[in-house]
């Protein structure tokens, strides 16, 4: 996910190609590489998934615009408010705020993955991917 650019993403298809991981060596020091064809994967989105996501990179653009000299464009779908690439432990730390919150059980992001699979698949998609 932290990986995820929006070349990465054809609209026309709804399809998202998963190419990479990022894995978090320290706080301070990430790393991005491609995985193997193995394991590389393609997800047809639901049609509203791809609304969201589109109005997302709208937003980013115009934060881009806002922020222009301060922004470091690197085509990541999910970044900081700078453009950068997010940390897994933000991410996570994130993650059990917004938990907080809504006053839910604390999940982890494999937890949100098992369960987005789940209501996926009750709303008719194929949580199959190719």
């Amino acid at each position: 996910m932290l990986s995820l650019r929006w070349h990465d993403l054809n609209g026309e298809t709804r399809v998202l190609s998963i190419l990479r991981t990022r894995n978090s060596l320290s706080e301070k020091v990430n790393t991005e590489e491609e995985v193997a064809p193995s394991l590389q994967r393609r997800i047809k989105l639901p049609p509203s998934l791809l609304e969201a996501l589109l109005r997302h990179q709208e937003e980013q653009r115009e934060m881009f615009l806002a922020e222009s000299e301060g922004w470091s464009e690197k085509g990541l779908i999910f970044s900081t408010a700078a453009g950068g690439p997010l940390s897994p432990a933000h991410l996570r730390q994130d993650l059990l705020q917004v938990c907080r919150e809504a006053e839910v059980p604390l999940l982890s992001l494999h937890d949100v993955r098992n369960n987005t699979t789940c209501i996926l698949f009750s709303l008719g998609v194929d949580p199959r991917v190719w």
